[in-house]
């Protein structure tokens, strides 16, 4: 009976690789219900001193010592490399200068063969990942069977048609007959088969096995063999000829793809169609991990829509990996068998299966009764389940056998998934396989166990994928989590695909300052939603960035089923974004006149008007003379609380500056102020020259200062004009009145301007004629009387500027 193919869970790795073979001739039912397999070929690129001490170490019973887990092949390290020219540079010189010979090339994946000792492959591959270009090196994995037994055969596929008849449940089946009132054959798609080979002598396969029409491009990478691959290719032996030796292939093709209605034997899922065969397991069924990985980049560049995999291994081999993500940058569908390990592939994975990737499909396995096999894997990355026990197929050599187990559960997955693509070709692999999950039966059984919740139904899938009349529920639970700057999170449970079964399509999702109802949402404006959703009944997630910072926001979300059918639109759920920080000056430009060989001192304000905190930093001016900082100190960068302020200090000299005319220097003010991030500051600076006899500034030269005990010539008393302003003490209500300095007094060109927090003008002012006094009568330029808070007295004259700050109580 043909082998089911499963990684079988052995020890850990051990870095000693002396190679272990099975019994290799017990190939009898006793031996097969123990997982026995034939014996692993030997790499070709052992040499012959390697092999004889491999043999040598069988017979004396001391390759026993080595661990049973590291299933590699033995002699081989698959390197990667991150790109074609790190791969050119390891050429077959540098594999012969480490004393390794360069094998099989994986040219789309930028990967290399390196045959090396048998027993050194750890060694060997921890030494290549440190050569340059090199992406990782690993041991190359194995991949091999452990065969199932079946006592006698039944003339019965209860599988695609469970009349309860024998031991079972009638209806316990993935609906065949239903399916098959409307559609049979797969049409123009090719499927491949990557296993053990084909009986291309089985009269019930016959012509459903794909022949490369002559004068077609061929798909093999010349690096692999010539050109005659018309019957597909057999990358362990490296001919054009991918017969059976195992049977295990010729089993899983039947399944898949027996000829039906042709009053023979079985029937297939696809009563016609066109299945390539790839062999890349030998004849005990082990395959090697490159092996594989060449196998799929010759399907999928031979035209194959969708690759069947029924196979497992306990090592992950990343060449497989790239490999079918390579399969899925060209839009095809990977089927695989889940294994036969009986465990949880999110605790213990097991390979491709556990391979995290959205064009990979996992199939557990069900009995007549649609419980889960005890011996089929389970876990989040298996997507549904379908029959796997006493499945009636084609034997190897002729007439037709039972088998058991996931291998035979995958290829019902991938004929229904055939049968879909091919009543709507304008889908794409993530459509498909969101129809799969959506068009199960759903089993409380399943539930937990499998990603959908249930088992494959042929009839189900195929209706809904002519007619699909019942679309998504609802989501009645949409909240919006607090705000981390102008990004908020959305959560929910998800609908499904028909009301809360399945998994939609896609979301739709809008946010809006208004409300949200089934009225306006189509007028709203878009969240992006670009993950696909999750299985009805799961918590899911949104994430919308770049809300408007001091609004609320409004949100609702609907669900989308494949065929376009849109669910209602969602509760409406929203959230206060933080008010922003807004940064405001006293000044946007000061006019500074300062005699050569001396200095200047100007301040000024900076203030906060919005509600979150501002942060920022002064950027330096061009020039070494001009030069300021946050009051006290020196520092550069300043934060700042809401309505809060900070005073700056504007420091100007002349040492590098000389005499001239006015000369403009602009500074910025980097804040996160969303309206302004980068403020311009201009200061307009005139350098008169020296008065004559005018000694050096004596408040930036410490020398000049008489020694001391002895008094220098005492200079003229000189009173500076008087420029101060201050705003007196007013009732509530009442007017603001303002005292004004001498110098201000007299100032003949005064203008003066009341503004709020924004920077707007309110008020302009006039003094009194002969009274050094303003007064503000509290009212806008509306007539309306002003709110209260803080508000500015702004005093100008040429190019003395002076701000004052006070309170206002309306």
């Amino acid at each position: 009976m043909p082998p089911e193919l499963v990684m079988r869970p052995r020890g850990p790795r051990s870095p000693a690789r002396a190679f272990e073979f099975p019994a290799a001739s017990r190939r009898g039912p006793a031996a097969r219900r123990r997982g026995a397999t034939g014996p692993p070929r030997v790499a070709a690129g052992l040499n012959r001193a390697a092999a004889a001490g491999l043999a040598l170490l069988a017979l004396l019973g001391l390759a026993a010592a080595r661990p049973a887990g590291a299933e590699i092949a033995p002699g081989r390290v698959v390197v990667g490399f991150w790109d074609a020219s790190a791969a050119g540079r390891f050429s077959a010189a540098r594999a012969a200068a480490l004393g390794l010979r360069a094998g099989l090339a994986l040219g789309p994946l930028t990967a290399q063969v390196v045959e090396v000792p048998a027993g050194t492959e750890a060694d060997w591959a921890a030494r290549l990942a440190r050569e340059p270009g090199v992406r990782y090196a690993e041991p190359d994995a194995l991949f091999h069977a452990a065969l199932a037994p079946s006592d006698s055969l039944y003339s019965q596929q209860w599988h695609l048609h469970n009349s309860g008849d024998i031991a079972g449940t009638a209806g316990n089946d993935i609906g065949a007959e239903s399916a098959w009132n409307r559609i049979t054959d797969s049409g123009w798609l090719i499927l491949a088969v990557l296993d053990t080979g084909v009986d291309f002598a089985h009269p019930d396969l016959g012509t459903n096995i794909f022949l490369r029409p002559p004068g077609a491009p061929r798909a093999l990478d010349p690096a692999v063999g010539p050109a005659d691959d018309t019957r597909g290719w057999n990358f362990v032996a490296g001919t054009g000829d991918p017969s059976d030796d195992n049977g295990h292939g010729t089993a899983v093709i039947g399944t898949l793809g027996a000829l039906g209605n042709n009053r023979r034997g079985v029937s297939g899922v696809l009563w016609r169609t066109q299945i390539l065969a790839v062999k890349v397991l030998n004849n005990a069924g082990v395959g090697r991990g490159a092996d594989l990985a060449t196998g799929v980049l010759y399907a999928v560049n031979a035209g194959a829509r969708i690759l069947n995999l029924s196979l497992s291994g306990t090592d992950r081999s990343t060449a497989l990996y790239d490999a079918i993500a390579y399969a899925r940058d060209h839009g095809v569908l990977v089927v695989v068998s889940a294994g036969n390990d009986g465990v949880n592939l999110d605790t213990s994975p097991r390979y491709p299966a556990a391979f995290d990737l959205d064009n990979l499909v996992a199939v557990a396995a069900t009995d007549r009764f649609d419980a889960l096999l005890s011996a089929s894997n389970r876990g989040s990355r298996v997507l549904l389940a379908a029959p796997g026990h006493d499945i009636l197929t084609t034997r190897w050599g002729g007439g037709y056998t039972k088998e058991l187990g996931t291998s035979f559960s995958a290829p019902l997955v991938a004929g229904a998934a055939a049968l879909y693509w091919t009543l709507r070709p304008w889908e794409t692999y993530a459509q498909v396989v969101a129809a799969l999950g959506a068009g199960v039966k759903p089993l409380p059984g399943l539930a937990g166990l499998v990603a959908s919740g249930g088992r494959l139904d042929l009839g189900r899938l195929v209706s809904e994928a002519l007619a699909d009349s019942v679309g998504p529920a609802a989501v009645t639970d949409l909240s919006a989590r607090p705000p981390q700057g102008t990004r908020v999170t959305l959560t929910f449970t998800a609908p499904g695909e028909d009301g809360r079964v399945g998994r939609a399509e896609h979301y739709e999702a809008r946010w809006s300052l208004a409300p949200l109802t089934g009225a306006n949402f189509d007028t709203a404006r878009v969240v992006p939603a670009p993950q696909p959703p999750v299985f009805g009944g799961w918590r899911d997630s949104l994430v919308a960035d770049g809300m408007p910072l001091g609004r609320t926001v409004h949100f609702a979300v609907r669900a989308v089923d494949r065929v376009h059918t849109r669910g209602p639109v969602s509760n409406d759920a929203f959230v206060v974004m933080p008010a922003p920080p807004a940064l405001r000056l006293s000044a946007d430009s000061l006019a500074i006149s300062v005699q050569s060989g001396r200095s200047a001192v100007r301040t000024l304000t900076l203030y906060n008007v919005g509600g979150g905190r501002l942060d920022g930093e002064l950027q330096p001016f061009p020039v070494s003379d001009l030069t300021w900082s946050v009051q006290p100190g020196d520092a550069t960068d300043f934060q700042v609380a809401p309505h809060d302020s900070v005073r700056l200090r504007l420091n100007v000299g002349t040492d590098v500056l000389t005499a001239g005319p006015p000369a403009r220097y602009a500074a910025d003010i980097a804040s996160n102020d969303p309206v302004t991030p980068l403020r311009p500051f201009v200061v307009v600076l005139t350098v008169t020259p020296a008065a004559p006899g005018a000694g050096p500034d004596t408040s930036r030269t410490p020398s000049a200062r008489p020694p001391a005990g002895r008094p220098g010539p005492r200079a003229p008393a000189e009173r500076a004009p008087d420029f101060s302003a201050r705003a007196l003490a007013a009732a509530p209500g009442g007017p603001v009145r303002f005292a004004l300095g001498a110098g201000w007094a007299a100032a003949p060109g005064l203008r003066a301007r009341v503004l709020d927090v924004t920077g707007r003008a309110v008020a302009a002012l006039a003094p009194a004629p002969g009274r050094a006094e303003l007064s503000w009568d509290g009212r806008v330029p509306s007539g309306a009387a002003a709110a209260s808070g803080i508000y500015f007295l702004v005093l100008e004259d040429g190019g003395r500027r002076s701000v004052v700050r006070f309170l206002r109580l309306r």
